[in-house]
């Protein structure tokens, strides 16, 4: 078995209701659940880096896709091809 490190984490109010629900609903402790959420994020950052950035660009103009498509693909990208 692995060796372990406690680690301890502070939790909003909303957080702990969500992580109590979510453990209820499994069957598990709170503690799994957090191994659980962490396990699965480290997955998808090791396999998908990119994911990490996901959702983290917030915009209020309506053509934020393209301009973030141009500065990642540069102007020449062509729409459609």
């Amino acid at each position: 078995m692995a060796k372990t490190i406690p680690v301890s984490i502070d939790l909003s109010d909303r957080e702990h209701g969500l992580a109590i629900r979510e453990a209820q609903a499994l069957g598990i402790s709170i503690e799994e659940v957090m191994l659980r959420s962490v396990r699965q994020n480290l997955a998808v950052m090791k396999k998908k880096p990119w994911m990490r950035f996901v959702g983290m660009v917030a915009s209020v103009k309506p053509n934020c896709i393209d301009l973030i498509d141009e500065t990642v693909y540069g102007s020449e990208l062509q729409k459609g091809s």
